[in-house]
C-alpha cells in the first residue's frame, strides 16, 4: 500500500484507496479480517490518509459476526464510500 499511495501522488492521479475486511476468505495472511484490524493497518502506512475502510455488513454477517466490527473503520474515521 505504500508503494501505491507513493505512485499514485507521483504520477499526480490524486487516487484514494479502499480496503475491505475479508471475514470469510481462506487467505487472512493476505487481508485483515475485520474493519478494526484494517483501521490499524491503515495507521500504520506512511500516507494513512489516502487509504479507507470499505464496509461490508454482509461479509461480518456471513463470518458469525455483526455490523459492529464492520462499523469500526467508519469510528476511526476511515470509512469511505462504496
Amino acid at each position: 500500500m505504500n508503494y501505491l499511495c507513493e505512485y499514485s501522488e507521483g504520477q499526480g492521479y490524486n487516487y484514494r484507496f479502499a480496503l475491505e475486511a475479508k471475514q470469510t476468505t481462506t487467505r487472512r495472511y493476505l487481508f485483515p479480517d475485520n474493519g478494526k484490524r484494517t483501521s490499524r493497518f491503515i495507521a500504520s502506512l506512511d500516507r494513512p490518509e489516502l487509504v479507507g475502510v470499505k464496509p461490508r455488513g454482509s461479509h461480518e454477517h456471513m463470518a458469525g459476526l455483526n455490523m459492529t466490527h464492520s462499523v469500526s473503520g467508519m469510528e476511526a474515521g476511515k470509512a469511505v464510500p462504496y
